[in-house]
């Protein structure tokens, strides 16, 4: 059913992917399913290595995600990026707490982040970018424990980081913003955490760039041992540049920024890239 709905609500499917999808032809003989070797149940659409899978990637598929994609509760990997689906994300999506893997970048989604989506405790990848989300990010976000890559460039989000974010300790990459201007941004404001540096000890990469936060660069910095790429550039920070400890790429260009005489740039032992 919840397939059957998925299939109402695009409008548009230019390469007929879905035309053996239809109440006279069993739904394990559709195109790109696979069910269970003896059960009658769909565990996988389109093969990609997950026990259970709904893989719609890259079509040319416009119209809702429905809200019966909430009833598939063993559901891991969910993934309609670079298509051109709009309305906003279904709160029902919520309801598949299995899932570890929630793609829905590239599309035309508007309205808020749901507001349960800490209810997702297993995603370990999200990738929202490329919409047209707005509001702030909701504080549930510091729910996702398990989640290791956050992706929420190129919307229209707004407000602060929410100090909750630095509970997820398995937090490797973190995207709120972007390497260089463009039509679509996000205008998150407000200074950092100042704990995220302490808590979040497998950090990689912080791409924060192109956004309206203010303030000091907190001095914890060094304490993120893993750091390797840390972006901040036009933004609107003040203060001294603390030493940043061992970086591959650093991003500091149109902020409002100073360093101390006594520490110059080998001292933050930089390595690779300066902007």
């Amino acid at each position: 059913m919840a397939l059957i709905k998925f299939k109402e609500s695009i409008s548009s499917d230019p390469n007929g992917i879905l035309l053996s999808w239809n109440t006279s032809t069993h739904f394990c003989n559709w195109y790109g399913i696979t069910c269970h070797p003896t059960l009658p149940r769909v565990t996988q659409l389109n093969l990609q290595g997950h026990k259970r899978t709904f893989e719609l990637a890259n079509n040319s598929f416009y119209g809702n995600i429905p809200l019966e994609v909430g009833r598939l509760s063993q559901l891991q990997k969910f993934n309609v990026e670079n298509n051109t689906l709009v309305g906003e994300i279904p709160l029902n999506l919520t309801h598949c707490t299995q899932l570890k893997t929630l793609y829905l970048y590239g599309n035309n989604l508007r309205g808020k982040i749901p507001t349960k989506i800490g209810l997702l405790r297993n995603i370990q990848f999200l990738n929202f970018s490329q919409n047209h989300l707005t509001g702030e990010i909701p504080s549930s976000i510091g729910n996702l424990s398990s989640i290791t890559h956050l992706f929420l460039t190129h919307n229209n989000l707004e407000g602060d980081i929410p100090q909750e974010i630095c509970h997820l300790k398995s937090l490797m990459i973190v995207t709120f913003g972007i390497n260089k201007l463009k039509a679509i941004e996000n205008q998150l404001s407000g200074c950092l955490p100042p704990n995220m540096f302490h808590t979040l000890q497998n950090l990689q990469v912080l791409e924060l760039s192109v956004n309206r936060f203010s303030g000091p660069i907190p001095p914890s910095i060094p304490n993120a041992s893993t750091l390797l790429l840390l972006a901040l550039s036009y933004n609107h920070f003040v203060g001294r540049i603390p030493s940043l400890g061992k970086l591959h790429d650093l991003h500091l260009s149109k902020n409002n920024l100073g360093y101390n005489s006594t520490n110059d740039f080998g001292v933050f032992k930089i390595i690779g890239k300066l902007y």
